[in-house]
């Protein structure tokens, strides 16, 4: 499914709160076939501009996410623009149920950059903007920030969030 982030979810290319552009979630529901199992998935990139829009972007998302059981497995990742110390991630971080699985492994500290805008490493000081969360009986087993490159072709300006996890 997919739903817009914003006052009207289900009005495509809907905007609020002086987003800067038209953003989205989307989400799956996937059923191991050995055992039976469900959990979900789902991914965003919030807005790049606007913190008030950012904020009640994941407002909505922990929202919608709420109305499934505690017990329901849960994986939340994207490009949220937003670093540790800011009002989404804050808030995200003030709901006990969720966690994040870089920090399960190592720590809450700020990781550092993970959008480089295809500079690597010269691109400097920066925050981590990529997360994956999650919640209900979910385990973190290995996080890292991966940073692979040839030369100085990357194949991302972002670098990616890698994670296991056991459900």
């Amino acid at each position: 499914g997919s739903y817009w982030l914003s006052e009207t979810p289900t009005i495509a290319g809907s905007m609020s709160w002086g987003t800067n552009r038209a953003r989205h979630c989307n989400w799956v529901r996937i059923r191991d076939r050995k055992t039976g199992k469900e959990f979900r998935v789902v991914n965003t990139h919030l807005d790049h501009k606007s913190d008030q829009a950012r904020l009640e972007q994941m407002k909505m998302i922990v929202e919608e996410c709420g109305q499934y059981s505690k017990d329901m497995p849960q994986i939340l990742c994207g490009d949220f623009n937003s670093g540790i110390k800011n009002a989404p991630i804050q808030y995200i971080h003030s709901d006990e149920d969720w966690s994040e699985m870089y920090e399960d492994i190592h720590g809450k500290e700020e990781a550092g950059f993970t959008c480089h805008n295809f500079l690597g490493e010269a691109r400097g000081k920066g925050r981590r903007i990529d997360f994956i969360f999650h919640r209900g009986p979910v385990e973190t087993t290995y996080a890292e920030i991966v940073k692979d490159h040839k030369g100085n072709m990357y194949p991302s300006d972002h670098y990616f969030i890698l994670a296991d996890f056991r459900i």
